[in-house]
C-alpha cells in the first residue's frame, strides 16, 4: 500500500541515523588535470587491507533524508547515475555513447570506487580466453554460480551477467585496456575466469572516466545522491547534495544507483549483517556508505541477499596487500584462535571467502598464524604456497619477510617471537598449556602425514625449530555483496514484486549475483559484474525513456 508521501511523489524513511564510516584504505591518490573532475589513479598495492588508520582519518557519511534542505539548483538530464565507481561510470558512458544527456553524482573528490583495487574482471567465452586456449562455457559458469549459492542467487541476474560479461571484455579493450593472463584464484583450479588487467582495474576505471568525459558525461564531483523523486511509482527526479551543503534537483526519467554498497557504514553492518563492525575490518572505497541502498529502500524497493559480505579471511592490520608479513600470515600452516586452539583446516584459504566464513565464528574474529624458523626460511628461499591475487603471486619468494618482520617484532602489536612455545603463548595472551598441547598435536599430525582432525591434505609442516613466531590477524571484508532486489535488466524491484519505473541498481548496490557467499572459484566476478551491470542498466534505461 502506498503512503501519502508516495502519492505526493517523494518518499522518506529515515532509518539511517548517524551513518559513519571507517578509515581510509587508499594510500596514494593522483589527479587527472588541474581543473577537470578528479579521477583516482591509485596504486592499490598500498591500500591498508584492514583499514584501521588513526582517528584523524577522513570520514564520509551517508546523508539521512532528514537533512534535506531547500533546493538551490535545478538541472535536467535523460539519465542520472549516482556513484562514480566501475559500475556507475560504465552506465554513464554507455548511455552517453547512445546520445543521452547524463549527469553523474560522485560523493568523493575522485572517481574509481572499490573497482580500482581489483586485479581483474571475470568473464566467460571471452576473446581473451579464446586467445589463451581456455574453453570454459557459459553453461558451466552459470551452473557454478547457481550451485555455489545453493540456488539462493537470482537466476535472472546470474544469467544476465554470464551472457554479457564477454562483451564487457571487448568493450574495455576498445578503450585501450590491456589484458595479461586469465587465471583462477586457487592455483589448483582450472576454472579460469579472472582476466588480469595491465595496471590492474584502476587502469580500466581511468579509461572509462576519460571516455566518459569525451562523451559528454557531466561529472558532478563531491555531490551525494540523497533522495529519489517518484510519481505513480516512476522516477521523475533525484535530489543531490554538494559538499558545501547545496541541495540540487535533477529532473529525469531514469536513475542508476551504483554507490558501492555499505561496507563503510557500521550502523548498516550492525543492522543488516551477522557481524559486529568492531570484529571485522572493512576495505574498499571510503564512499561505500549505503547511499544508493538507502535511497532505494526509501522509495519502496525490496532487498535481496542483504547481509552478504565478501569476506577475505584474516589479514594483518596496518599492512598493505603487497606486505610479505601479511602474506606469511595467510599461509595454510598452523592457525589458532584466541584460546590457543586450532579451529579449522587451514586449506580454507585456498578460497578466501571460506577462510573468512570459518574465522567469523572465532572469538573476536582473530587468528594467530604460528610459524617456526624453518617455515620462515622456507617462505624466503622457496616461496609461498598461496598468493594475494596479483599483489603477491603464488610461488613468490618472500624476500622482504625477515626485514619487515624485524620491524613488526619491535612494535609488539602484530608480530611476536619466543624461543619456547610457552613463551610465545604468553606474548600473544593465550594459555601456555593449551598452545603447547595444540602444537604438540599438530606436530604429531605432520609427522604421520595425515591430518586426522581437520583432514588438511597437504602443507603439513611441523612447528619444531626455535625461535617460534606468531602473526596476529583479523577477519576482513572488502565489499558488501547483497542489496537492492533487481532483475536481469537491472531494474529495481519493489515490495509489490514489480519494477519501479526508471530505477536501476548496479554493481554491489544490486543483489542477486550471490545468494550465499562470494564465489572465489569464479574469481573477478564482483568487479566483472560492476562493469557489465552498468552497461546493461544503461541499455535498459535507454529503452525505458525512449
Amino acid at each position: 500500500m502506498k503512503t501519502e508521501a508516495n502519492k505526493k511523489g517523494i518518499t522518506r524513511r529515515d532509518f539511517i541515523k548517524n551513518a559513519a564510516v571507517g578509515t581510509a584504505g587508499v594510500a596514494s591518490i593522483s589527479l587527472l588535470g588541474a581543473c577537470a573532475p578528479k579521477v583516482v589513479q591509485t596504486d592499490p598495492s598500498l591500500m591498508d587491507t584492514a583499514a584501521t588508520a588513526a582517528a584523524d582519518s577522513e570520514t564520509v557519511a551517508a546523508t539521512p533524508a532528514s537533512r534535506i534542505g531547500e533546493v538551490k539548483e535545478t538541472y535536467d538530464a535523460d539519465i542520472v547515475v549516482v556513484g562514480g565507481g566501475g559500475s556507475g561510470m560504465s552506465a554513464a558512458l554507455e548511455a552517453a555513447n547512445n546520445g543521452k544527456n547524463v549527469i553523474l553524482f560522485e560523493k568523493l573528490a575522485a572517481t574509481g570506487g572499490s573497482s580500482q583495487f581489483a586485479e581483474g574482471i571475470a568473464a566467460v567465452e571471452s576473446s581473451v580466453q579464446k586467445e589463451q586456449g581456455i574453453t570454459l562455457t557459459k553453461e558451466f559458469v552459470y551452473d557454478e554460480f547457481i550451485n555455489y549459492s545453493h540456488w539462493r542467487a537470482n537466476p535472472d541476474v546470474v544469467s544476465a551477467f554470464v551472457n554479457h560479461c564477454a562483451e564487457t571484455v571487448d568493450w574495455l579493450k576498445s578503450m585501450g585496456v590491456v589484458y595479461t593472463i586469465v587465471t583462477a584464484f586457487n592455483p589448483d583450479s582450472d576454472i579460469k575466469t579472472w582476466h588480469f588487467i595491465d595496471g590492474k582495474v584502476a587502469s580500466a576505471t581511468k579509461a572509462v572516466y576519460e571516455y566518459g568525459v569525451k562523451a559528454g558525461v557531466n561529472f558532478m564531483m563531491e555531490t551525494s545522491g540523497i533522495e529519489l523523486l517518484l510519481e505513480n511509482n516512476q522516477i521523475i527526479g533525484v535530489l543531490g547534495e554538494k559538499s558545501d551543503g547545496t541541495v540540487i534537483k535533477v529532473n529525469t526519467k531514469a536513475v542508476v544507483l551504483g554507490t558501492g554498497g555499505y561496507a563503510r557504514n557500521p550502523d548498516m553492518i550492525r543492522k543488516y549483517t551477522q557481524y559486529d563492525p568492531d570484529t571485522v575490518n572493512p576495505g574498499g572505497s571510503l564512499g561505500n556508505t549505503g547511499d544508493g541502498i538507502r535511497m532505494a529502500f526509501d522509495s519502496g524497493a525490496d532487498d535481496f541477499g542483504m547481509g552478504l559480505l565478501m569476506l577475505n579471511g584474516a589479514t594483518v592490520e596496518g599492512k598493505s596487500l603487497t606486505s610479505h608479513v601479511n602474506n606469511a600470515a595467510t599461509q595454510p600452516y598452523l592457525w589458532v584462535n584466541t584460546t590457543g586452539k586450532r579451529y579449522s583446516s587451514e586449506m580454507a584459504v585456498m578460497e578466501f571467502p571460506n577462510a573468512g566464513n570459518v574465522l567469523a565464528n572465532q572469538p573476536g574474529g582473530i587468528q594467530f598464524t604460528i610459524l617456526d624458523s624453518d617455515l620462515i626460511k622456507h617462505l624466503v628461499e622457496d616461496g609461498n604456497e598461496i598468493g594475494v591475487g596479483a599483489y603477491v603471486l603464488t610461488g613468490t619468494k618472500l624476500t622482504e619477510l625477515e626485514a619487515e618482520l624485524e620491524d613488526d617484532l619491535a612494535k609488539g602489536v602484530i608480530a611476536f617471537k619466543s624461543d619456547t612455545i610457552e613463551g610465545l603463548a604468553q606474548a600473544i595472551g593465550v594459555d601456555p598449556t593449551t598452545l603447547a598441547e595444540t602444537v604438540e598435536d599438530y606436530n604429531r599430525i605432520c609427522d604421520q602425514g595425515v591430518d586426522d582432525k581437520f583432514y588438511k591434505p597437504k602443507f603439513l609442516y611441523g612447528i619444531k625449530t626455535a625461535p617460534f613466531y606468531a602473526l596476529k590477524s583479523k577477519n576482513t571484508f572488502v565489499i558488501t555483496i547483497g542489496g537492492i532486489k533487481i532483475n536481469g535488466n537491472m531494474e529495481v524491484i519493489g515490495k509489490d514484486n514489480l519494477p519501479i519505473g526508471g530505477l536501476y541498481a548496479v554493481g554491489v548496490d544490486g543483489g542477486g549475483l550471490y545468494g550465499d557467499t562470494y564465489s572465489a572459484n569464479l574469481a573477478g566476478a564482483a568487479c566483472g559484474f560492476a562493469f557489465t551491470s552498468g552497461r546493461i542498466a544503461a541499455q535498459s534505461a535507454i529503452k525505458y525513456i525512449g
